[in-house]
């Protein structure tokens, strides 16, 4: 089973979503991405381009697991629950709102 989904950016860039359980290439991967000048797997939390790791997610936390699992515990809850999550979009749109700020000070 074949599924893809084709998107065209504002800047006329083509993203392509695809999924497949026909694989013979051997890797296994949970998603891969796959860009102009190179590709990258992940799969178990780890993020590889080729053979080098350029995240893993069992060695770069800083701490901030338990607070990152409750936020999701919360989030699953709200949803088998029917309800809107503690936080949600609007929450932290007004953050956005300063990084977006930031973002087009520091590109001029």
């Amino acid at each position: 089973m074949d599924v893809t989904l084709v998107v065209r950016t504002a800047s006329n860039q083509l993203a392509t979503i695809a999924g497949s359980y026909n694989n013979d290439s051997g890797q296994v991967y949970d998603y891969l991405l796959s860009g102009e000048g190179s590709s990258y797997g992940v799969a178990n939390g780890v993020v590889r381009r080729g053979s080098e790791i350029v995240f893993d997610e069992r060695r770069d936390l800083n701490g901030d697991d338990e607070d990152r699992l409750l936020h999701d515990r919360e989030f699953f809850t709200s949803v088998y629950e029917g309800r809107p999550a503690a936080v949600g979009a609007d929450a932290v749109l007004p953050a956005m709102w300063v990084l977006q700020q930031v973002d087009k000070a520091c590109v001029r």
